[in-house]
């Protein structure tokens, strides 16, 4: 069975956990923007942590389901109806055949995360189901969904009454504005002036309107490099923070590139990617230098909450399947 786009939102997409190993072949590793929603939004219905799922940007899909199913939302907070009742977040919900599910804007954040349970059935390429606009691969036919496509999926029948109100912690979920953006020194500080790298700690930089899934391009302080000589090519990563000659920096995001000729100002870790990738145009953001010891260790109680949660959701379903 399959569900029916009715409108596809202004970008939505099928996305998982990226496409490893093939960067040094030039392939991004794309993969949902905001990895901890989309890993949540599947081990809440007891799916493995990279099954297909649908990410949205800014305003979400209307959908129609053909088939009974489970689904969660995550990622940034959504006015979600399914036909004329309230749908919340971060909570497993059982679909009926033939209903529909309207997404509305994002109100806070930027990207949401529609999950089923068993996942979407889309064709694997290069061991992954994301999209790559660019390249027009994975995914949907590799590209954005619209009205009238029919993505595929296995039915999974719930009575509509059965008690699964059940959530995630709390304290993993994003705020966008609470806290600076962290990030790690780089090799290339001889590179930027003293004032270039006093800029970049105390004063705000705004997220430019030609940001996307690639990168994000940041307006404020000029940052100034001492050296305009061409340097030789290096590895980068999403969160890799560039200045090109303009001085504006840009943070690389999912779909980057594998390689940049620009010098580097530092990386952003991995646990405040996520909230970065709910920043939208015109927002703000600070940075904050963090050592890599701590880095370590945030992402270590990170991953120690989502074996803890995939644990908790097993047993859950086990009780929801004998219920």
């Amino acid at each position: 069975m399959s569900l029916t786009i009715e409108d596809g939102g202004i970008l939505t997409t099928v996305q998982d956990t990226g496409r490893h190993g093939f960067r040094h072949l030039g392939i991004p590793a794309c993969g949902a923007m905001d990895s901890l929603a989309a890993r949540i939004a599947n081990l809440m219905l007891a799916n493995e942590a990279s099954s297909p799922l649908l990410e949205y940007t800014l305003t979400g899909p209307t959908l129609r389901f053909h088939a009974d199913t489970v689904i969660c939302l995550t990622g940034g907070t959504v006015t979600a109806r399914l036909e004329d009742q309230p749908v919340p977040c971060y909570q497993p919900v059982v679909v009926q055949a033939g209903q529909a599910l309207k997404l509305g804007p994002v109100r806070q954040g930027c990207r949401g995360y529609l999950a089923l349970k068993g996942g979407l059935h889309v064709d694997h390429i290069m061991r992954s189901a994301s999209t790559y606009l660019r390249a027009g691969i994975g995914g949907f036919h590799g590209r954005s969904l619209a009205t009238g496509d029919n993505l595929p999926y296995i039915p999974y029948p719930l009575s509509p009454t059965l008690d699964i109100d059940w959530f995630p912690s709390q304290d993993l979920m994003y705020d966008a504005t609470s806290r600076p953006v962290r990030i790690l020194p780089t090799t290339d500080h001889e590179q930027f002036s003293d004032d270039s790298w006093h800029a970049l700690f105390n004063q705000p930089f705004g997220i430019d309107n030609a940001s996307d899934r690639m990168g994000y391009r940041l307006t404020g302080p000029t940052i100034t490099r001492k050296d305009q000589t061409e340097r030789l090519t290096q590895g980068v990563t999403i969160g890799t923070v560039q200045v090109p000659h303009d001085g504006h920096p840009i943070i690389l995001m999912a779909d980057s590139q594998p390689t940049g000729g620009y010098p580097v100002m530092g990386q952003v870790i991995r646990v405040d990617i996520p909230r970065l990738a709910q920043m939208k145009p015109g927002d703000n953001l600070r940075f904050e230098p963090i050592e890599l010891n701590d880095a370590q260790s945030l992402l270590r109680t990170q991953e120690q909450y989502l074996q803890r949660l995939r644990i908790a959701a097993e047993y859950k379903w086990k009780d929801i399947v004998h219920a």
